[in-house]
């Protein structure tokens, strides 16, 4: 790294760390942004929804190593299986798409 006139670090070129990508975090934001918005899901499922949420930054963080990203992307599927579920004894009726989409994702 480099010091510059301000006194913050410069990384020289080509020695950036990598830059995050939420692709996964995005997606799963979505989906529980539509079941709270379709009124399927609401505070009570705020927990699963962070647990979610958190597992989902963890798998798209570059810098995890790709075991822990793994098990990351897995846990945060399961635990949005759970949420759909939820979603389903609720009467939601996009609950088919939103099944399929989780299949897809895997």
């Amino acid at each position: 790294m480099t010091e510059n006139d301000a006194g913050l670090a410069d990384y020289l070129p080509g020695m950036e760390p990598p830059a995050a990508s939420s692709i996964v975090s995005a997606a799963y934001a979505k989906a529980i942004e539509r079941l709270r918005s379709d009124g399927v899901i609401g505070d009570e499922h705020a927990g699963i929804c962070a647990s979610i949420m958190t597992l989902a930054e963890i798998a798209d963080n570059p810098t995890t190593k790709a075991y822990a990203r793994n098990g990351a992307l897995q846990e945060a599927h399961e635990q949005m299986r759970t949420l759909l579920d939820a979603a389903k004894r609720q009467g939601d009726a996009d609950y088919a798409t939103f099944e399929t989409w989780l299949a897809a994702q895997q």
